[in-house]
């Protein structure tokens, strides 16, 4: 049919959607959209949270796609607060590689945490990617490390 890139939408904040689109796949994060679909849709799928998404592109042109690797080093600017429930934001400093962590399973949060996560990645995502920033890579929870996106300079 001649299509040269695959479209589709994950929400930011399921950890294996984002591993599986991003790090299998070898698509990329091209844009973030802020509640693309609206709030409270009626889906059992998020209920009335907003609905961010990141619209993934898929180059069809390669025989295999580029997966990207994790840093061994970033920093984290969204990170799990002490309670191990909360996000915790320390701050959107200037670093070269910036990581946004993600609960480790959004769905055994409650809706009023599914909220705090949203604002806090949201709010990391957008003041990074004004700055130029895209996402380069994902990591899976890995011990005491939480999921979280790697984001660096174009």
């Amino acid at each position: 049919m001649g299509a040269r890139t695959m479209y589709w939408t994950f929400d930011p904040l399921v950890a294996r959607n984002a591993h599986l689109n991003l790090m299998r796949l070898g698509a990329r994060a091209a844009e973030y959209a802020v509640n693309l679909y609206g709030s409270n849709t009626g889906s059992p799928l998020h209920g009335a949270l907003e609905t961010d998404r990141w619209i993934a592109a898929w180059d069809l042109t390669t025989a295999a796609p580029s997966v990207p690797a994790v840093r061994t080093s970033g920093t984290f600017v969204l990170r799990v607060a002490a309670d191990g429930v909360l996000p915790d934001t320390p701050g959107f400093p200037d670093a070269e590689v910036v990581r946004v962590a993600v609960p480790v399973d959004h769905t055994r949060l409650t809706h009023e945490q599914r909220v705090a996560w949203r604002m806090a990645t949201r709010a990391a995502f957008q003041h990074y990617l004004d700055r130029g920033y895209t996402v380069q890579a994902f990591q899976r929870a890995n011990g005491d490390s939480p999921p979280f996106y790697e984001l660096a300079r174009s």
